[in-house]
């Protein structure tokens, strides 16, 4: 049995019983493992891709210039900005390094929607909402952080390996399932109505 023939046999079985969703599902989960270990295997000891280091530098600076502002002016936290850093009072310092830049997560979403199924109309436009509604999580999650830095710092590292990176999952998975709810099934519905 040819691997086309097994994909159309369940699918015909999925269909049958209902299960058509898992079947998205079980796509994207296989986009975004694949993908993670397909960048695992192309990331330095920097957690960085070769030649990409601009891309790292620039949006790092972004992140760490709206972070900082949020921790200002929406926050109010003081804070003396030190390259990469925000100092505190009392001297203790976040530092925004090379792997909060986000590359990976910016390349995750792109990734999943370049091979999901769906319009390519929409998708124009999806792409770049989705790459600046993940910049927004990630200045969410590094505001979060030095909040959790100032008041509970003795669990920063569980909120910034638990809490924080669950969250952009969390996210990169809601976006997916709005894509797959309002662009994907109903082009799909048109696209069977006029054959």
């Amino acid at each position: 049995m040819g691997f086309g023939s097994l994909t159309r046999r369940i699918t015909r079985f999925a269909d049958r019983h209902g299960l058509s969703s898992l079947r998205y599902v079980g796509v994207f989960l296989l986009i975004l493992f694949g993908f993670h270990f397909l960048y695992s295997a192309l990331v330095n000891e920097e957690l960085m891709i070769g030649g990409l280091e601009p891309l790292y530098l620039y949006l790092r600076r972004v992140l760490f210039v709206h972070s900082a502002w949020v921790v200002e002016h929406v926050v109010g936290y003081d804070i003396v900005r030190q390259d990469f850093a925000m100092v505190f009072e009392g001297g203790g310092r976040l530092i925004v390094d090379e792997s909060c830049s986000a590359v990976k997560w910016f390349a995750h979403f792109l990734v999943l929607m370049l091979l999901f199924p769906g319009p390519w109309k929409h998708k124009a436009w999806f792409i770049p909402a989705g790459l600046l509604i993940t910049h927004g999580v990630n200045v969410v999650r590094i505001v979060g952080l030095s909040m959790v830095f100032v008041n509970r710092y003795p669990s920063f590292d569980f909120f910034h390996d638990y809490v924080f990176r669950p969250f952009f999952y969390l996210v990169l998975f809601l976006l997916w399932v709005v894509w797959v709810e309002w662009f994907f099934l109903p082009s799909r519905k048109t696209a069977s109505h006029t054959k």
